[in-house]
């Protein structure tokens, strides 16, 4: 044993040159022969080692530096040369480094950082996972390193100093993923130390040209001269070059880059967290964000969303522990600022949960104006409710899938309803489910003000969205926000009758008449956005209708017959949008004028846009709204402002969209519009109105053809009269079904917007624009070539087809919608003991066969046993004549 003792020692001695330099280097030829030595065994490693480090406490207490920079040179050498084996003497090459830390010299603390990068290059997860001591002198030999800048004092050495600080932060953050409380010690010391050296010379302006730098980077644009200022940084460690502040500027941005170009989330978070804290400013935070996005593009792509996560997170836990007694704005808004910092920045953020975020951050804005609103002041929720809408409007608008933007707009009107549905006490508590939404609304009413601001901060987001898009338009092809996103949000339009509860004490009429001008001029502006060119729209609220003549190639299909199924399938949204309406003219108080102009502008925008579409849906409402010719005897019309003025739009549509029917299809003959005699009588009934003080022209400005004269309210404005319209061209025969019936159910239930994701591309086989159509007087339809199309003068056939007709009805296959009172508000088919076909049933079945696809006929089914007219054998000019006869309001009631 002595004599093995004797060789290693001999060995490392003569590693040693002698004199007393103190910046020796080891002999190479007997450096060698020492790893070989210890290389071989694992005893004479421990031994040689343990040898190192009697010398060293020697070397130390007579501070001979240069011995110590050949130790240090040893160390380094072992540490790679029996990097299988560093569990054997990690622990004593700490003890050894921290013994010559003791001696204050500045190029031996270079030598040991040197040798400390070695080890910490070569450490893996085993010894922080198994060996408590040696996590326990890592983590003090790290401190010591890391508090060197502690030590600088005024003179040329300073910031050789730092520096030593800052590359012993950037060699650790390669260790911090082997052990959480290590990782959570040294996150939270060497970041602040980090970032307390780079912000005196680096302003927002400077920080936000090394943000464009990074990301040019990220694409392949790689700036050789940050670069080459690093390495001189390093390069000067063991160089007597006087070292600038700029170096150790950039020293440092490479090491704070070393805590968040990784792919453990938890670094990442405890990394961001780290950086907020420290940079906390109630003052001025655009220091910080601007930090926060310059880390965010170190962030491998795949995993930035876990800054903007760890952000949303706190601010939430932030949010749900204010109260009156510790508001904590501050915190709210310097994290929510941090947040906007990030999604109006260009990092970019694949993998990001779009939803899940705005859905966050529509809670948050929610949170603030119905329960923080009562312990902030106003301004303080304004502030906050701006930086949220910021938030979710910049977030919306960084497109990264297709359908971004729809599923954003849809988000806030899916918030606004569940706000509305939320907001109101149960009537009747004995007969609700026992939920924690119920209990809420049972026991927390909110403030209406409080409500109303809140649903128009909502809706306001949406403009802000089309406003951003508009000014900075995505690079990544995105979807169109449809009519359909709009479906849950038409109880807007009516909320007295459609959301459970309603309370007008919460909001009184006044609030929802601002809560519906807000929604119907945000409507107005989707529409100008997103479908017709921005250039001539007049956002003022003026009374024309928008010019088809400005409508975007994309809105083309809009014109088409049918488009969407808007004339095949009656529970669509224009239907749906129209009965809200009616439900909106019902309102027991006197109209608010500037509601109704909103009201007629927005079905005007729609009729120039949807033409014929349009007119299909809006035929049953029209006859419904405008005053009956047995009114014109009583003198209570001229005085219920109410009526006049749905009257008055009524008349004002009609007449506008005949315009439209006129001016954008070629198949209908030239001037057959204008010169029918229910057009004639929609002039002739408008002319009456306005000579007899029942039409209100701050609602609607129609310019008439010619002068009228007319003696009472009704002319060829009937039902008859327009299905005479309709019948007198082929064309218009095979788009519209004059016999549509009437349908004002305004139940919560609405369309699931994945069954209209491919309308736009929606191929309607019997009208095609042609190649070279346009909107305009160039406009085309191509004639229906499908062979399900039905010809004009069609009747009902023989009696076996009526028989079919009569059992499919019975059989109740008519799918879920509810049609002349033969299915509940759920759907189910009435209480009856014998459904019977109704006059209106059949005009349905002839005039809209696409319309119930879903009906079956049955085989086993008695005419003689239908109590009706046409069980006989009728030739189809009879049944014509039949049909035309019966046009009486009372169609659903009249059993065939």
């Amino acid at each position: 044993m002595g004599i093995l003792h004797s060789k290693h020692q001999k060995l490392i001695l003569q590693c040693y040159p002698p004199g007393k330099a103190v910046d020796k280097k080891p002999n190479p030829s007997e450096l060698s022969y020492l790893l070989y030595y210890a290389s071989t065994r694992r005893v004479k490693l421990e031994k040689v080692v343990a040898y190192l480090h009697s010398r060293t406490t020697s070397d130390t207490s007579r501070t001979r530096a240069g011995n110590l920079q050949v130790t240090l040179s040893i160390l380094s050498a072992l540490i790679e040369k029996c990097s299988e084996n560093l569990n054997v003497f990690a622990n004593e090459v700490c003890t050894i480094l921290r013994l010559i830390l003791k001696v204050h010299d500045v190029a031996l603390r270079k030598s040991v950082l040197k040798t400390y990068g070695v080890l910490c290059e070569h450490l893996d997860g085993g010894l922080f996972s198994g060996d408590k001591e040696f996590v326990d002198s890592f983590t003090v030999l790290s401190q010591l390193l890391i508090d060197s800048a502690k030590e600088t004092v005024a003179g040329p050495d300073s910031l050789d100093w730092k520096l030593i600080s800052v590359l012993a932060c950037e060699y650790v953050s390669n260790c911090i993923g082997f052990n959480i409380k290590v990782a959570k010690h040294f996150t939270t010391e060497c970041i602040p130390l980090l970032l307390d050296i780079v912000k005196p010379n680096n302003s927002v302006q400077v920080l936000r040209e090394r943000f464009h730098v990074n990301e040019n980077e990220l694409a392949g644009k790689s700036s050789q001269v940050r670069k080459d200022s690093v390495v001189t940084a390093i390069v000067h460690t063991e160089t007597d070059v006087a070292l600038t502040s700029q170096d150790v500027d950039e020293a440092a941005f490479t090491s704070l880059k070393s805590f968040f170009d990784t792919s453990l989330i938890s670094q990442i978070s405890a990394s961001t967290n780290a950086v907020v804290k420290h940079t906390f400013n109630a003052q001025d935070c655009s220091w910080g964000r601007t930090v926060i996005e310059v880390c965010a593009t170190w962030i491998p792509v795949q995993l930035r969303f876990v800054a903007l996560s760890t952000l949303l997170t706190r601010l939430n836990s932030i949010s749900d522990e204010a109260s009156s007694k510790n508001p904590q704005y501050q915190s709210q808004i310097q994290y929510a600022n941090y947040i906007l910092g990030l999604v109006s920045s260009d990092v970019n953020m694949i993998g990001l949960s779009v939803s899940d975020i705005i859905q966050q951050l529509l809670s948050l804005q929610a949170s603030v104006a119905l329960h923080h609103s009562s312990f902030l002041s106003e301004l303080e929720v304004h502030e906050l409710l701006t930086v949220y809408s910021n938030c979710i409007c910049n977030l919306s608008t960084h497109v990264y899938y297709f359908d971004q933007v729809p599923d954003s707009i849809q988000e806030i009107l899916m918030k606004v309803d569940s706000v509305l549905e939320q907001s109101f006490p149960i009537q009747n508590p004995d007969i609700t489910i026992n939920t924690n939404a119920t209990t809420l609304r049972s026991m927390n009413p909110v403030n209406g003000k409080n409500l109303k601001n809140l649903i128009i901060t909502l809706l306001q987001n949406i403009t802000i969205i089309f406003s951003i898009l508009k000014k900075k338009p995505s690079t990544i092809s995105r979807n169109y926000v449809q009519f359909e996103h709009w479906e849950i949000s038409l109880g807007l339009l009516s909320p007295e009758t459609d959301f459970e509860g309603f309370d007008p004490n919460i909001l009184s009429p006044e609030d929802v008449s601002d809560i519906q001008i807000e929604y119907l001029q945000i409507f107005r502006d989707y529409i100008a956005s997103e479908i017709f060119s921005n250039e001539e729209y007049d956002q003022s609220g003026s009374n024309e209708m928008i010019s088809t003549e400005n409508i975007v190639l994309e809105s083309k299909t809009y014109l088409i017959p049918d488009t969407n199924n808007y004339i095949s399938n009656s529970d669509n949204f224009i239907t749906h949008f129209l009965a809200h309406v009616d439900k909106l003219f019902q309102k027991r108080e006197p109209p608010n004028i500037e509601l109704l102009m909103l009201v007629s502008h927005t079905l005007k925008d729609l009729s120039g846009l949807l033409g014929i579409n349009f007119l299909s849906n809006y035929i049953p409402f029209f006859f419904h709204w405008i005053l009956k010719s047995t009114e014109s005897v009583s003198p209570n019309p001229a005085d219920d402002e109410s009526a006049r003025a749905r009257d008055t739009i009524a008349y004002g549509i009609m007449h506008d969209t005949m315009k439209v029917l006129n001016d954008k299809y070629q198949q209908i003959p030239n001037g057959y519009c204008y010169s029918s005699d229910f057009f004639i009588g929609i002039e002739e009934d408008i002319d009456y109105r306005r000579c007899n003080g029942l039409w209100d022209g701050r609602l609607v400005t129609c310019e008439l053809s010619v002068a009228h004269q007319k003696e009472s309210l009704s002319h060829n404005t009937t039902k008859k009269g327009f299905q005479m319209f309709v019948n007198g061209d082929a064309w218009l025969l095979s788009c519209i079904n004059p016999y549509n019936a009437l349908s004002l159910d305004t139940s919560r239930s609405y369309l699931r917007i994945d069954q209209h994701q491919d309308a736009r591309n929606h191929h309607v086989p019997d009208f095609t624009l042609s190649s070279n159509s346009s909107i305009g007087s160039d406009f085309v339809l191509s004639p229906p070539t499908n062979s399900h199309s039905y010809s004009v003068g069609l009747g009902l056939g023989t009696a076996g087809d009526i028989t079919s007709i009569h059992s499919g009805l019975n059989n109740g296959h008519f799918g879920s919608q509810s049609r002349n009172g033969y299915f509940d508000n759920n759907g189910s088919i009435a209480s009856r003991q014998q459904i019977s076909p109704r006059v209106s049933d059949l005009k349905d079945a002839m005039f809209q066969r696409d319309k119930i696809p879903a009906i079956q006929f049955g085989e086993k089914f008695n005419p003689s046993s239908a109590k009706s007219v046409l069980s006989r054998q009728l030739v189809q000019t009879d049944v014509d004549s039949i049909l035309e006869g019966l046009d009486s309001d009372c169609d659903s009631e009249i059993v065939v």
